[in-house]
């Protein structure tokens, strides 16, 4: 029986070596060790990084690799220089190997080009010689309606990490998730920000908006592409450039001695900073990098997920969306929320006017959240503390159970 399966297994692997002679020569690879691979995106640091710089020392049996895609001098600085012997570039012969022999891939970003090294033809040549797991470390908690990027049955998610009843409640109900599957265990990145908690006040907002489907072209590999033309004819555009120009925001900026940061996101920042770098004040300042989000008197932003580690810090939240109309009609890649605005964690403005006065009753509470808002932050999060050494012992206990 043995030597008819290995007759049938050498079959297809010449078959498939004629096809495509290189993912071929990748179907030799045997998988003889635990390896775990941690993803983040593009130049970006997050739950991945986090993870993998806790687990790094952890039970030698298990190699662990943290798989960068930027330059690596840019990166280095973040690992000892024993990890830095585990770092592996996207994409690379060495990727692909021990992505075929990976027990776990985890991943602070869902889509598939965002951890695998192989396109869809080449991965679907190697199928049947994976036998890893896809951990969803998930980098924002998920609040948009999106069941066409992230239901069961269109994902290649096999576990999923949350921080919230929430969020369970919602992948089973809405996303077709088994229960079983998801665990919460908060974000690798909050432990960081527990040592973070008590950082002196600065006299800053932070203003923080997502991106809009609607002004991209497409995408070049992992980087996505701007339409420079319709961002700026955009009512997300017109909204920026309002806030910069009002002259009745700069008046109430200076007479409460406040500064207003804005952070694009890195969709955006990437293609159009110097044009919106163009439109900064004396008060108004654009920043590549926004400081730590604990610094700020107030955290604002659309429908970005970051709000959550707003709330993870119960700071005073309010959300200004001047394209919510466009929004509603598919002005962006999902058009409703699972957790509606009306029940989120802070009032919410159209246009700068109402924007200012929510910032005005922040003010007047001693820059904390209102009451009902305060509420709602204190029992959103419901994790048990020391999420990385957590998340790394369930995922521990099962190594032996897989290959």
């Amino acid at each position: 029986m043995y030597s008819k399966k290995n007759d049938i297994i050498d079959q297809n692997n010449q078959i498939i070596s004629s096809i495509n002679p290189e993912v071929g020569e990748y179907r030799l690879i045997s998988q003889t060790k635990k390896i775990w691979l941690y993803n983040d995106r593009v130049n970006i640091a997050d739950n991945g990084y986090f993870q993998f710089r806790h687990d790094f020392n952890k039970d030698q049996d298990i190699e662990k690799y943290y798989i960068y895609d930027c330059e690596k001098s840019e990166i280095e600085h973040r690992f000892t220089l024993e990890q830095q012997k585990n770092l592996v570039e996207f994409g690379s012969d060495e990727h692909k190997k021990l992505f075929i022999k990976a027990q776990y891939i985890f991943t602070s970003y869902q889509g598939f080009v965002e951890y695998s090294p192989f396109d869809k033809d080449e991965f679907n040549l190697i199928l049947d010689k994976l036998d890893f797991q896809v951990v969803y470390l998930q980098h924002g908690v998920l609040h948009c309606h999106a069941p066409w990027i992230y239901s069961r049955e269109v994902t290649g998610i096999d576990k999923f990490i949350v921080s919230s009843q929430f969020e369970k409640d919602n992948l089973v109900q809405k996303y077709l998730y088994d229960k079983n599957n998801i665990f919460i265990k908060g974000m690798p990145r909050f432990e960081e920000y527990s040592l973070k908690k008590d950082i002196p006040q600065s006299n800053k907002i932070l203003f923080a908006p997502s991106w809009r489907s609607s002004v991209v072209k497409g995408k070049e590999g992992n980087n996505w592409k701007i339409d420079e033309e319709k961002l700026q004819k955009s009512e997300y555009f017109k909204g920026i450039l309002e806030m910069c120009q009002s002259e009745y925001f700069k008046v109430f900026l200076d007479s409460n001695n406040l500064q207003l940061d804005i952070q694009l996101h890195p969709i955006i920042n990437s293609v159009m900073w110097r044009k919106f770098e163009e439109l900064s004040t004396e008060r108004i300042n654009f920043v590549q990098t926004a400081e730590e989000l604990n610094s700020y008197l107030i955290f604002i932003t659309d429908f970005s997920s970051f709000v959550f580690d707003a709330v993870y810090y119960k700071k005073p939240i309010l959300y200004f969306i001047p394209d919510y109309e466009y929004f509603l009609c598919g002005n962006h890649s999902y058009s409703k929320l699972d957790l509606d605005i009306e029940n989120g964690f802070g009032e919410f403005s159209q246009d700068v006017e109402s924007l200012i006065r929510g910032i005005n009753k922040i003010k007047n509470n001693n820059y904390k959240p209102l009451d009902k808002f305060k509420q709602r932050m204190d029992v959103f999060y419901n994790f048990e503390e020391n999420t990385t050494e957590n998340i790394y012992n369930e995922f521990r206990k099962n190594s032996f159970k897989l290959n």
